[in-house]
């Protein structure tokens, strides 16, 4: 449990066991890990630092986050529901991704999801490229393919929201794309699919 200040300035901390922490984290320069249990984070602090992994906690963040360099999620989940000041590169694969935070919209540069689940609220906008080879798209808020759209690979890919193509979408490999309620691939005017 943090009471206070944690202040990663090299390396890796890895949280295993859970706790309700009620004091800052700064992982700048290093990694914090959150490994294990169930992590609550104060909804009065925010989280800041270079960079985030989520590989096998339930960390619930109702307060601030502002990573500069990637957030990691390889296991268990993550629910964002405070605000976004930043969220570095999302990096998603065997893990639950929830993006419900404040702002209700998170921007990434480009996207690859192999595996996980991203699910939340908040829509999902994609300047570039997005990679879908796997997992599940879930929730109210929806995800916004704006620089283009690649389905390939032999993962299972489970649509249960709104993705939206304006541009570029292709399609290949083995994988099957299964729509699901009250999942939606809008197609718009100026796509091609």
């Amino acid at each position: 449990t943090n009471t206070g200040s944690v202040d990663v300035q090299s390396g890796t901390l890895r949280l295993l066991t859970g706790a309700t922490h009620t004091g800052t984290f700064d992982c700048t320069g290093a990694t914090l890990n959150f490994g294990g249990g169930t992590q609550n984070l104060s909804a009065l602090n925010t989280l800041t630092g270079t960079n985030v992994t989520f590989s096998g906690a339930t960390v619930n963040l109702p307060g601030g986050y502002n990573i500069t360099g990637t957030t990691s999620l390889t296991g268990g989940v993550a629910n964002f529901t405070g605000t976004l000041a930043g969220i570095g590169t999302i990096q998603l694969s065997n893990a639950t991704l929830n993006l419900s935070n404040t702002e209700g919209t998170v921007s990434q540069t480009t996207f690859t999801q192999p595996s996980g689940t991203l699910t939340g609220s908040s829509d999902f906008n994609i300047s570039g490229n997005f990679t879908w080879t796997g997992g599940a798209q879930t929730g109210t808020g929806e995800t916004n393919a704006n620089g283009g759209l690649t389905l390939s690979g032999a993962g299972g890919k489970s649509l249960q929201r709104t993705l939206n193509n304006p541009g570029l979408a292709t399609y290949s490999g083995t994988g099957i794309l299964t729509l699901a309620s009250p999942g939606v691939f809008n197609n718009l005017s100026t796509a091609t699919f």
